[in-house]
């Protein structure tokens, strides 16, 4: 085990509790859907992950515009995590690093827990309905994916880090925004109660090479004769363009 630890008083943590290392089973939906398994920040972390976001930002939107994969910026936040650790004398594994810090730069530096399937080249839709409802689209087939937020408030954080750059008010007063992304991605976000089981959030991702035809036809999105017979109309004396 490794231990940061120094004494501090007045710190209360809560007991030890299971790492993410179990991905809760599938289970059965109503009309015979299957719910995939889900992968969860142990407790633990969860709490630690919650009490930490602040702490490591010396303004709240110091790390807006950073991301991942920086060095340099995820090293800062490393080098802050580790103090505030040890300033609170609190006692983790080397598992239990790994989990807070990763979770903790998803956080700050990405797209909290959607942060896998935004950076995933191969999707091209990540639709957020509900901290433990995520789907993804590949290949134009939306489904259910493993990853959840910690809560309501895990999934507010994300929404205000993707916002505030964009110089947009999400709130009770602006509870539907659109806007878009510096990498050119459309984001959507609704609060409650205008939604009703969270918040929600939709980014639809520009592929860095632009769908052709054979890509459409490789995908199944249309047959080799639907794209001749668009083809011929596109150069014919009637063509639609």
């Amino acid at each position: 085990m490794v231990v940061w630890q120094t004494q501090l008083p007045n710190v209360r943590l809560a007991p030890p509790m299971p790492l993410k290392a179990e991905v809760r089973e599938e289970k059965p939906r109503e009309g015979g859907y299957t719910i995939p398994g889900k992968v969860h920040t142990s407790p633990k972390i969860a709490q630690l992950r919650k009490q930490f976001r602040p702490k490591l930002l010396a303004t709240h939107d110091e790390a807006d515009t950073w991301e991942r994969g920086d060095a340099e910026k995820e090293q800062l936040i490393i080098s802050r995590l580790k103090t505030v650790i040890q300033k609170a004398g609190i006692q983790l594994s080397a598992k239990e690093i790994e989990e807070l810090t990763d979770g903790l730069l998803n956080d700050l530096m990405g797209f909290g827990a959607i942060e896998p399937l935004v950076r995933n080249k191969a999707v091209s839709e990540v639709m957020v309905t509900g901290a433990n409802m995520i789907f993804a689209e590949q290949k134009g087939k939306l489904a259910e994916s493993e990853y959840v937020f910690d809560d309501e408030d895990h999934v507010q954080w994300t929404a205000q880090r993707i916002i505030r750059p964009l110089g947009r008010t999400f709130d009770r007063n602006n509870p539907m925004v659109d806007g878009r992304l510096p990498d050119g991605s459309r984001v959507h976000l609704v609060m409650p109660p205008s939604a009703l089981k969270g918040t929600t959030m939709t980014i639809r991702k520009f592929p860095a090479k632009p769908l052709d035809v054979d890509d459409l036809i490789r995908f199944g999105s249309i047959t080799k004769d639907v794209a001749q017979f668009l083809e011929h109309r596109r150069f014919g004396r009637y063509g639609f363009w």
